[in-house]
């Protein structure tokens, strides 16, 4: 069933959207629900990542390491390719080296890789893709230079994939991301046919109950880069403990749109995270009074309301993990200069920041960010 929905959406194109008065805004933003960072259907025409995966197309997959740039020679619109989401955890795993970079773009022993990359790569065969970017296999992990050249394309890594696959389940790169789903386990739902045969509407509250179980609670959910990779990626297929979700990101609804293998495409349109539910303060307000700098201003900090409190492995990389949707914020028509966490056409209201009461923490040992700046702590902001 993703299979087949995901390549039919994978052709479709994004409508043009309503521009505000006295304002224009890139079509891709979706200007109605400010909490909302909505990615461009099309994304950038013909983005290919600098590597990617090759999967192949032999069971079980065979797979190497190619250059972005002899993709891009072969094709003008572009290559279709799924990223990976998912916590390294403390184990060692296999990673993209300048030792073994040539021995990669030949051949890479499936087994040797973690189980969740492995698990990875089945299942973009297994969705009919050829391609598969991972950050360990797809940057160099001994090379700053790299990294500090691929780390801040994040924003069309995830914008321009397919999809993204995120392993809620795993909390390690060692682990499985699959699951035996267990049927008696699952609450039974009465269906109703609603704009046949695209969307069906639940009426369990199987749905929510399981979301919040494998998607919410999980440890995926409570880092620091997975929150961008969600807030930048078009589609979500979530592996979660106890089934598959899907969530979409759609410019004509309220947040995401998320659906089950056990309890099937629903019309409850849910915000992933309670923090970014800021419509009833939104929909007091006339489209014509909303300034531009108030509006993506309050985008911005809904986004580091949500992002601030989760967890870094390197507390170095606490201004880096959000730098992708700082860019985003940017190309949809936030012209103003970024400054370490804050933007200089706000910067006196956005210095008012503060940390919540009760989670307040230690400034971290070194220098992370300027001190009046809301990277250089750590809690929620």
């Amino acid at each position: 069933m993703i299979k087949k929905w995901l390549h039919l959406r994978s052709r479709n194109t994004a409508g043009v959207q309503p521009e505000l008065p006295e304002q224009q805004y890139d079509a891709s933003f979706d200007w109605q629900y400010p909490w909302n960072l909505v990615p461009s259907e099309g994304g950038l025409q013909g983005f290919v990542p600098t590597r990617l995966l090759d999967v192949g197309s032999s069971v079980p997959p065979d797979v190497k390491l190619v250059n972005g740039t002899d993709l891009r020679e072969e094709t003008a619109e572009g290559i279709k390719y799924i990223a990976l989401s998912y916590c390294w955890g403390q184990g060692d795993f296999t990673r993209l080296t300048r030792a073994n970079q040539q021995q990669f773009q030949e051949q890479i022993p499936l087994a040797s890789l973690g189980q969740t990359i492995q698990d990875a790569v089945l299942a973009t065969s297994q969705l009919g893709f050829r391609y598969l970017w991972v950050d360990a296999l797809c940057i160099l992990q001994d090379s700053i230079d790299d990294w500090n050249i691929e780390s801040i394309s994040m924003c069309d890594v995830y914008n321009n994939a397919v999809c993204t696959i995120a392993a809620a389940k795993s909390w390690a790169a060692s682990e499985s991301m699959f699951v035996g789903q267990n049927p008696l386990a699952m609450t039974p739902c009465l269906l109703s046919a609603v704009d046949w045969p695209w969307y069906v509407q639940s009426k369990s509250s199987g749905v929510g109950m399981s979301w919040q179980r494998d998607i919410t609670m999980s440890r995926w959910n409570s880092r620091g880069w997975c929150y961008q990779e969600m807030a930048l990626s078009k589609i979500i297929i979530f592996f979660g403990g106890s089934q598959v979700h899907a969530s979409v990101r759609e410019p004509h609804h309220h947040g995401w749109r998320r659906f089950s293998t056990t309890n099937t495409p629903n019309d409850h349109h849910h915000k992933i995270d309670k923090g970014l539910e800021t419509e009833q303060a939104w929909e007091n307000l006339e489209v014509e009074q909303i300034n531009a700098d108030n509006y993506f201003s309050r985008v911005w900090w809904d986004h580091v309301a949500e992002y601030s409190p989760r967890n870094l492995t390197k507390a170095g990389d606490k201004m880096v993990a959000i730098a992708g949707i700082a860019e985003y914020l940017w190309k949809s028509g936030l012209k103003s200069h970024y400054i370490a966490g804050l933007w200089e056409d706000t910067l006196p209201r956005d210095l008012l920041w503060y940390v919540s009461a009760g989670i307040r923490k230690k400034r971290p040992d070194g220098a992370r960010g300027p001190s009046w700046s809301w990277t250089s702590v750590d809690g929620a902001i």
